[in-house]
Order: structure tokens, then sequence, then C-alpha cells
């Protein structure tokens, strides 16, 4: 009958709650401890779009590697690394994904629970907003962001001021024009402020980015994004008003 193959799995990479960088490839590293014995099976998939339900484990379904007759060990543990090719992430979706692992015994039968790590997959500039989000190594930040060091993860956080300074240049007057933006601060109330340096109407400016885009003027410079937008911005004369 022969003993009863028991294994233990941990991901050492990716960990769970990681980023990866889209378009490196994923580099799968197990911890495997336990009894196995010649003909063992390890496979290692990956659950595109994680939405949380059930993984399949077959490896005719889902598998994407699966490493042929295991070398026998017992009472040992083995750190299993191996480069997934097949795994470029230029051909996955940037969001939420999950790669899983299973040990089949020889006779086939699963030799261990299946173990999952939850992992995203990230642009590789760091795209900013008014939370807190995780920088993973390798990313580029703009500058003028908020930094912080998350002690509870060991992992670096950044996000977009509270209150920023927007500097934009106007050539009418030759001039620069500084406003502090608190997120909650209205688009139309900086118009306002660079009118009155101007000597225009209000109603006469228009705000709008390098693309040509004009910003709504009842919304924030939280909801108009206009921190992502601050480089490029201007001040011009409604065509009402020309």
């Amino acid at each position: 009958g022969g003993a009863k193959e028991r294994v233990s799995l941990r991901f050492i990479s990716p960990e769970t709650g990681s980023g990866i960088i889209h378009g490196q490839g994923l580099n799968a590293q197990l911890e495997i401890q336990g009894d196995v014995f010649l003909g063992g099976t390890l496979c290692v998939g990956l659950r595109q779009h994680d939405d949380g339900t059930e993984f399949r484990v077959h490896p005719e379904t889902e598998s994407l590697y699966c490493e042929q007759e295991l070398t026998q060990w017992a009472n040992n543990t083995l750190v299993w690394t191996h480069d997934l090719p097949t795994l470029r992430l230029t051909k996955i979706a940037l969001g939420k994904h999950a790669v899983w692992a299973v040990v089949y015994g020889a006779s086939k039968a699963l030799a261990a629970e299946v173990i999952v790590s939850r992992f995203s997959v990230v642009p590789p500039i760091f795209e900013a907003s008014h939370e807190w989000h995780d920088i993973v190594e390798g990313q580029s930040i703009e500058a003028g962001l908020d930094v912080r060091m998350n002690l509870s993860s060991g992992r670096k956080e950044a996000k977009i001021p509270d209150s920023w300074r927007l500097q934009v240049w106007l050539p009418e007057i030759r001039r620069y024009f500084r406003a502090n933006v608190p997120s909650t601060r209205l688009v139309g109330d900086i118009i306002s402020e660079a009118a009155e340096m101007l000597g225009w109407t209000s109603s006469c400016i228009e705000l709008e980015t390098k693309q040509a885009h004009v910003i709504t003027r009842d919304k924030s410079a939280a909801e108009s994004r206009l921190f992502e937008n601050r480089n490029g911005l201007r001040f011009r004369r409604s065509l009402e008003c020309t």
C-alpha cells in the first residue's frame, strides 16, 4: 500500500498582495515541505481577473506548467523556483490576478491542498489618486506626490497631496499665476482668481489641458484630475468673448 504522501506548500513569490510591473515575467517560487515519492507532479497555474471564485485545479484545464517526476525527498524542505516564460505579463491585463499550485502524488491523487497567491499587475508608471496605494518596486513615481512607508505592510505608498501648489504661465501679462489647490476646491474658484489677476471677466475665461480639453467649472480639483493634468494647463478667453 505504501506510505501516504504528505506535502505542504507555501508561495515565496509572488507574495499575496504584492504587485508586478506589466511586461515583466512571473517568477514562481514555492516552498515544498513533507514527503513525496518519485513520480509526483507539481503544477502551477494562473487565473486572470481574479474574482474570488473557486479555482479549478486539473492540469488539463488550467495548468500552465507542470514539473514531472519530482525527485524523492523525505521530512525535508525544498525550494522550487521556475521562471514561467508563458506568463509574460504583457499578455495579462492590468488588475488583480492569482497564481495557484498543487502537488499530485505518484498515484495522481492530491498530495496537498491547493494554495493560491493573489497579486496585482500594475503599469510601469505609478498611477496616483487621492488615496494611499502601494508603490511596486521598480515603478516610476512623479514629483510632487506624498510618499510614506506603511509600517504595517513594510511597503512604500504614495498619493496626491491633500493640497498642492498650481502654477500656470500667463503670457498676456508675462507672469505666473500661482494658487493653493486643496482637493475639494472648485475649478470655477481657481478661474475667478486667475481672471482677477488678468483683469478679465471670469465668465470669459476657460481653463484647458495640454490636449485642449476644457475643464468643467463646477467640478472639484480632484474630480477634474487637475493634479494629473497640471503640466500644460492654460487659461484662455472663451470664444464667446473674443
